[in-house]
């Protein structure tokens, strides 16, 4: 005897989340079963028990993602992927019949962010649609679901307004926006029909996000008798954008605003003179960032110019050196020339001696004798 059913219950994960089957129809422990995969024929076997012993089936598009417990017949799946999705079947072998159960799983990737003018996939786990499958695309409107694009019948149909802008892939069943917009933000589903049965059904949710924008730092205007520097940075708002000040690489404040993003997003900053380190202002949401430096020395100059104390130190003892060489040359300069003027002086000095000796010899006769000897 063979007992099969409707499949009894629908699993539903998300991409990457490990998955468990149980089988519920147990006489534990389990000698012989198998279990296969796919909803029409012919299925894919994916594992064999017998005698409590584990037939490896090679090819299978689980590869080593397949657990299967030899005892109580559960088969685990980890890492599973939307193509994964689908009817998995157990077939218990007993002495006196088969028991047969089914299990839909539904492995969904449901949450897709992509930037604004980018293209964004939503995929189905069909690997090769056949004329007797249904293919529904539909978007929520409020309470209502509106269809946008179907493939039945081997055809493909666009909802107008949507013409320009999505592409059914007729192999797989995959819809594609093609440089998305904004208001293609929403939530999509996806039924597949296998003939008048349910084969699956997605749901997605699409968040389109326009690219951050560069943070804005002014300064706050106090009086002067205020010691502090006041800055604020601020940035265009969008969705999900988070404003944040950093020192180095410290968090000192963020703000973000999800319910009025039409309103400019600021975020305040006061800083002491004592105050240290670099200030940084970064702008984000979840695919992109913009930063801004907050520069000192221009924005807050009387706060800025201890930062500038090597530059200025750097200067005075420059200055100083050249200085004290400036001296040390015009000292040398002026030694020498002291040196040269008394060399110059000794000369002159020794030709005067010279030419007061040559005055100083007394005048002879013509003998040539001394006319003072007589006297």
């Amino acid at each position: 005897f063979v007992f099969s059913a409707a499949p009894r219950d629908r699993k539903v994960v998300k991409v990457g989340e490990t998955v468990t089957l149980h089988p519920s129809k147990t006489q534990e422990p389990l000698k012989n079963f198998l279990w296969s995969f796919g909803q029409q024929a012919p299925v894919e076997t994916i594992t064999i028990v017998t005698n409590r012993e584990l037939t490896q089936v090679n090819g299978t598009r689980f590869g080593n993602r397949l657990h299967t417990n030899a005892l109580d017949g559960s088969i685990t799946i980890s890492n599973p992927r939307v193509s994964d999705s689908g009817t998995y079947c157990i077939q218990i072998f007993t002495e006196s019949n088969i028991l047969t159960e089914s299990i839909i799983l539904i492995v969904e990737d449901n949450l897709k962010n992509v930037l604004k003018g980018e293209n964004v996939t939503l995929e189905t786990p069909m690997d090769q649609l056949e004329p007797k499958h249904t293919v529904t695309w539909t978007k929520r409107n409020g309470d209502e679901w509106k269809l946008i694009a179907q493939w039945k019948h081997s055809g493909t149909t666009i909802e107008e307004s949507f013409k320009d802008v999505l592409q059914l892939n007729p192999q797989t069943g995959y819809l594609t926006f093609i440089r998305v917009r904004t208001y293609h933000s929403g939530f999509y589903n996806v039924k597949i029909l296998d003939g008048e049965e349910v084969h699956s059904e997605i749901h997605f949710k699409i968040t389109v996000y326009e690219p951050v924008s560069v943070p804005h730092i002014t300064t706050i205007i106090d009086p002067p008798a205020d010691q502090m520097c006041h800055v604020a940075c601020s940035v265009k708002n969008g969705l999900d954008v988070n404003l944040t000040w950093y020192n180095d690489l410290k968090i000192i404040s963020n703000v973000s605003n999800t319910w009025n993003i039409s309103m400019k997003l600021s975020i305040p900053l006061d800083i002491r003179q004592e105050d240290k380190g670099h200030y940084t202002c970064a702008a984000q949401n979840p695919l992109t960032a913009e930063r801004r430096t907050l520069i000192l020395s221009e924005l807050c100059p009387s706060h800025g110019s201890d930062n500038n104390w090597p530059l200025v130190v750097g200067l005075v003892v420059g200055l100083v050196v050249v200085l004290v060489a400036t001296i040390s040359v015009i000292r040398c300069c002026w030694k020498r020339r002291s040196l040269r003027c008394n060399e110059s002086r000794e000369r002159e000095e020794t030709s005067l001696h010279r030419l007061s000796g040559y005055e100083a010899i007394p005048p002879t006769d013509s003998t040539g004798s001394d006319p003072n000897r007589h006297s």
